[in-house]
């Protein structure tokens, strides 16, 4: 199936709400712009009058409570903003839900392709693996105060790969990431930032992702141990920086 979305489209899975889009490898489901002909037929009836670009229409959101699963999924042209200065210019959005996201294409967000968001008092623990994040205009994923399993993933031709920032009283568990790939994109790596989440934060190997500390830090608080596995690579920008407080722990 294609769904196609205008300018300001979204669709919101709420609490109790469950969306589910079960494509095949030989017939994805589609969600995308309402100019893109290349799925679904001229739409719009402009003939080649239009074409699809970034951000053309909203988001798909995930409220607190709601489900589903994206399989075979093709996602692509959404991102756009809902005023000029709205912040939310993210195609996917998992606020305090765990939806599944496997072998999908998450494609041309005005934004981030995925954003993941929790709290203290709200967790988010998606599962998203063997997909192919591309061409997003900012992150391929974004994750804040969340978890998760990220595995198996490939990015690419993204303003940047990962981005994760960690608090220690997030709601979440750390988020495993591992197995996944990546290239062209504008910082082939996993950025950190925060505290990181405790009991145990665990950096594992993604070929050609390495873990990235930027000039404000990562903590390793009280109560909490970053464990670096054997072949992990870290780097640090000019005024990168990684703290072990009291009490925490690094096993490198």
């Amino acid at each position: 199936a294609v769904v196609k979305l205008r300018s300001e489209g979204k669709l919101y899975v709420e609490d109790g709400g469950t969306l589910e889009a079960e494509g095949t490898e030989a017939d994805s489901v589609v969600f995308t712009s309402i100019k893109d002909d290349a799925v679904g037929g001229d739409t719009n009836g402009d003939g080649s009058e239009s074409t699809p670009s970034k951000g053309d229409w909203h988001r798909i959101h995930f409220l607190e409570g709601g489900e589903g699963t994206l399989d075979h999924t093709i996602v692509r042209y959404g991102g756009g903003a809902v005023t000029p200065y709205d912040p939310r210019k993210h195609m996917l959005v998992l606020q305090g839900s765990s939806p599944t996201v496997v072998n999908s294409r998450i494609a041309r967000s005005g934004r981030d392709g995925i954003y993941v968001s929790g709290r203290e008092d709200q967790s988010a623990t998606p599962t998203i693996e063997g997909n192919r994040f591309e061409e997003n205009g900012s992150e391929g994923l974004r994750i804040a105060d969340a978890g998760g399993m990220v595995q198996d993933n490939v990015f690419v031709g993204n303003g940047r790969a990962v981005y994760v920032s960690q608090s220690e009283n997030q709601a979440s568990p750390a988020p495993t990431i591992v197995g996944n790939t990546g290239s062209g994109n504008g910082t082939n790596g996993i950025r950190w930032r925060g505290d990181l989440a405790g009991p145990e934060t665990v950096w594992s190997v993604n070929e050609g992702l390495p873990h990235v500390l930027q000039s404000y830090g990562s903590r390793v608080p009280d109560s909490t141990t970053l464990t670096v596995e054997a072949g992990a690579v870290v780097k640090l920008r000019s005024e990168g920086k990684l703290y072990v407080e009291d009490g925490g722990t690094l096993e490198a």
